[in-house]
């Protein structure tokens, strides 16, 4: 299955109804959601970030259309997108994406604890060496920001907790988490803890999700105030 998928049709949100955000079914959360029996707030929403989510947002009740997209945007894990299961949209390295059972040739991180600055919680991670990855040299301290490194959050005591392919689950650290071998099967084909993959092709920036949710928010919402868009966009600084 695709980490993100524009084209997926009959998603269903938490309440089982159909969801018609063409981004929000696109993400990874509700397409996997029937893996778990749509038991949202034990598996996508953990610890504070359903709270954050209702907060930064500024929504009355956890249900609706603008919940589902925090939901979508802010999960408590981000998936390795570009490494695991890819973008259904784009052209991407086909040696470098695990897409098949015959490619997990290799236990790579599939999820970890990732955030933005406002919100624990966050719908995609980066690799340090993949591109757009850019992570800061600097140790993680109580100061920095996910966005720093890929939007990975250690926030467990300074570790994240990192979910491979195998079912298997660590807590690391920053550092420990700046090993590719972890993230890529080319990597740890290589055993080459500093490997780059290839070059991005058409990845959007994550500010273009602010531009694409105030599209549906001005046709769905036009008669609401501007205030859930000035959260949104403080939250997506992260």
């Amino acid at each position: 299955m695709p980490s993100r998928d524009r084209s997926a049709t009959d998603v269903l949100n938490g309440e089982g109804n159909p969801i018609s955000n063409r981004e929000v079914s696109a993400r990874y959360p509700f397409r996997l959601a029937p893996y778990f029996n749509y038991a949202i707030d034990d598996t996508l929403l953990a610890s504070s970030n359903k709270s954050q989510i209702l907060q930064v947002m500024k929504l009355p009740s956890a249900s609706g259309p603008m919940y589902d997209y925090g939901i979508s945007v802010f999960p408590s894990f981000g998936i390795s997108r570009y490494l695991v299961g890819g973008n259904a949209d784009e052209d991407m390295p086909s040696d470098e994406c695990v897409r098949t059972l015959a490619q997990a040739d290799h236990s790579i991180i599939t999820f970890v604890s990732a955030g933005s600055d406002e919100i624990n919680g966050y719908e995609y991670v980066r690799s340090p060496g993949e591109p757009g990855g850019n992570w800061s040299a600097s140790p993680w301290s109580d100061d920095s920001s996910p966005g720093d490194y890929g939007h990975v959050h250690p926030r467990h005591q300074g570790k994240a907790v990192a979910a491979f392919l195998d079912g298997s689950v660590r807590l690391m650290t920053v550092e420990e988490l700046r090993d590719m071998r972890l993230w890529s099967r080319q990597a740890a084909m290589r055993n080459d803890p500093a490997y780059r993959p290839g070059s991005s092709r058409g990845e959007p920036p994550p500010r273009l999700h602010l531009f694409l949710f105030y599209e549906y928010y001005n046709s769905t919402y036009r008669n609401h105030g501007p205030a859930q868009i000035r959260n949104l966009r403080s939250a997506r600084r992260g």
